[in-house]
């Protein structure tokens, strides 16, 4: 176990018998996160709370983020990433908008989506 305090919050690292990292607990001035890892050291899940909103990420082999669920002041969504840490879909429930879902090629251009917003103007 280690207990670190750094510049902007305090960090309680919980180390295996090899001195890796299994889980981190750290309390920052935008809010706590708990962080889970995975054998090889990387960062499996993250769970965090900061500036007031949610949010969960989990991690590849590499620790590179490859899908991420949050909740943001205008909704909840879900980013799914390709192991470039390209974002290629997205489920989002904007309230202002209503639910969408997106798919993205490698470069980053829509490809396909669903809106609730173009249902409502077909209608009208």
């Amino acid at each position: 176990m280690a207990l670190a305090v750094i510049k902007d919050g305090a960090v309680l690292m919980l180390l295996d018998e090899n001195s890796k990292p299994c889980a981190e607990l750290s309390v920052r001035k935008d809010g706590p996160m708990l962080g889970l890892y995975a054998k090889n050291g990387k960062g499996a899940v993250g769970l965090s709370v900061l500036k007031d909103l949610p949010d969960v990420a989990l991690l590849d082999e590499n620790g590179k983020t490859r899908a991420e669920l949050a909740l943001a002041k205008e909704g909840p969504g879900l980013v799914l990433l390709d192991e470039n840490s390209k974002t290629r879909a997205i489920l989002s429930a904007v309230s202002k908008d209503g639910p969408r879902v997106a798919l993205l090629d490698e470069n980053g251009s829509r490809r396909a989506g669903l809106t609730e917003l173009g249902l409502k103007k077909r209608k009208a």
